[in-house]
């Protein structure tokens, strides 16, 4: 949509091609920046689940810590699929991908909740 703008803008105002693929650029950068999110945060909670699951062994404790990690993994890598599936061009790969998406999100609030409730009693 706002390319679509700047499409615009550039016709009203007859900006050089220069510039105008300055903006393009300058969106698509934007874009990287907003979609590797998601996916950082979800590298960063799969290391913290993998050293805390290590951190564990030797005092067999609780893992509710561990699934805590592993539950924030999956919210934010559903996330990370949500947001990918929208920039996809093929509807049969978008729907995969959202669906997947959506199911990692589910999966990541429910371990998250009970990790939480079993903490709390």
């Amino acid at each position: 949509m706002s390319v679509m703008l700047n499409y615009n803008l550039m016709n009203s105002s007859k900006l050089s091609r220069r510039n105008y693929l300055e903006i393009i650029r300058q969106e698509v950068l934007n874009l990287k920046i907003s979609n590797n999110v998601f996916y950082l945060a979800s590298i960063v909670f799969s290391i913290l689940t993998i050293v805390a699951l290590f951190l564990s062994f030797p005092y067999y404790g609780n893992s509710y810590i561990v699934m805590l990690f592993l539950g924030f993994t999956q919210l934010f890598s559903g996330l990370y699929q949500v947001k990918l599936s929208q920039y996809l061009d093929s509807k049969e790969t978008h729907k995969g991908n959202k669906a997947v998406g959506i199911f990692s999100i589910i999966t990541g609030l429910f371990i998250i909740i009970i990790c939480i409730v079993k903490l709390m009693f």
